[in-house]
């Protein structure tokens, strides 16, 4: 009798030990497809992330500079279909899981970098509504067809696939910073891009020239352009490469055009206008026009103007300039401009003839408001989304 309940006993432990293996398994299964599924999810995202990334960088790149301080609508228009154009390809050219990256959603506006928003905006304004919004692009990436991402193991537990997507937005913005040697030591007054005749909504004049050194606007009190030291006239030992030069001097001159600004400049730091550099800078220009250049914008006032002794005054904002022509004392231009209206008449003496242009500004950084463009952006870079966005 004994032995029969025994046999009876261990046949149910027998039972109740495969029970609890097969919700072993079972917990093991889960755990696994959690674990490999979640782990390809993480990798894909990461995939679809640098998709977003490259996409919302190259269609900012699309976008013109002037929307960095002038809301146009039809500049808008325009601009949004060549922006979401270069979106899409850069996102197309893109894989995520073996398959190609698509773009889900673009939107093209302003982005406040200031005043991150807590969720991802459904559209984005093309008006300005403050001094820190910056002309952006934002770019919802996804798989291809707007597909969920199938998953290995998890469909033993109910979960087919999962959604993946990846969110960036990417900005460009009127320079706060010239980073060391950016800066080339000319000083562009303000008051020229306060007269339309060479600069109107956000826009340099086509065909019109400036002379550094010589003339002004009518608006202007000083001169439409000055030499400066890039620095205080007080600290040239500030002045990188060329320290302890004078800061007047024709030696100090020439090695700023070659190495630039030595400490970083931002807007609102001082620097020493120098007018009246000797004719020997004009003579043997050490640099071959035409040169594309970035410099800094200061103020109006008598410390630009070529009559007097210079001075330090603070930078307001930083500009993209070309330099055409150099002309030296000897009236000789640097290369021959026989063609442009600028050398007839004749042409100044001891100047440099240069325009205004939109352009990139290599090696600055962004911190520039809307009041503080001048034709030089900064590189596309990307900003911060909502930590919504983050996965």
């Amino acid at each position: 009798m004994n032995k029969i309940f025994t046999g009876r006993r261990a046949r149910r432990q027998r039972g109740a030990v495969a029970v609890q293996v097969a919700l072993l398994l079972i917990t093991l299964l889960g755990s696994a497809a959690m674990a490999i599924d979640i782990g390809r999810w993480v990798v894909v995202r990461h995939q679809l992330q640098n998709a977003a990334d490259a996409a919302a960088l190259a269609g900012v790149r699309a976008l013109p500079g002037q929307l960095a301080a002038s809301a146009v609508p039809a500049v808008w228009t325009t601009a949004s279909t060549a922006a979401s154009a270069a979106a899409t390809q850069y996102a197309s050219a893109n894989t995520a899981d073996g398959q190609a990256a698509a773009a889900k959603t673009i939107s093209v506006g302003y982005w406040d970098v200031a005043n991150v928003p807590s969720s991802v905006p459904a559209s984005l304004p093309q008006t300005i509504t403050s001094a820190t919004v910056k002309p952006a692009v934002i770019v919802t990436v996804g798989l291809a067809d707007g597909a969920n991402l199938p998953l290995v193991l998890g469909a033993l537990v109910g979960v087919p696939s999962l959604s993946a997507s990846a969110t960036a937005v990417a900005v460009v913005s009127a320079p706060g910073v010239a980073l060391p040697g950016a800066l080339f030591p000319i000083a562009l007054n303000q008051c020229v891009y306060q007269n339309a005749a060479y600069w109107k909504n956000g826009q340099p004049i086509s065909g019109v020239e400036i002379e550094i050194g010589n003339g002004a606007p009518s608006n202007c009190i000083g001169a439409a352009a000055q030499w400066t030291a890039l620095t205080l006239d007080s600290n040239s030992s500030a002045y990188g490469p060329c320290s302890g030069m004078s800061p007047s001097s024709v030696t100090a001159a020439k090695c700023l055009m070659t190495s630039g600004n030595g400490p970083a400049l931002s807007t609102g730091s001082k620097i020493s206008i120098q007018p009246g550099v000797e004719s020997s800078i004009y003579n043997n220009f050490p640099l071959t026009p035409p040169l594309l250049v970035t410099v800094p914008v200061v103020g109006d006032s008598s410390i630009m103007s070529g009559s007097g002794s210079g001075g330090d005054t603070p930078v307001v904002g930083f500009a993209s300039l070309q330099i055409d022509y150099v002309i030296g004392a000897n009236g000789k231009s640097t290369p021959a401009c026989n063609n442009n209206a600028a050398c007839s008449g004749p042409p100044c003496k001891k100047c440099v003839i240069a325009h205004l242009i939109a352009a990139r500004a290599g090696s600055t950084t962004a911190g520039g408001t809307t009041s503080s463009y001048y034709g030089a952006l900064t590189p596309p870079v990307l900003a911060a989304l909502p930590s919504s966005a983050w996965y």
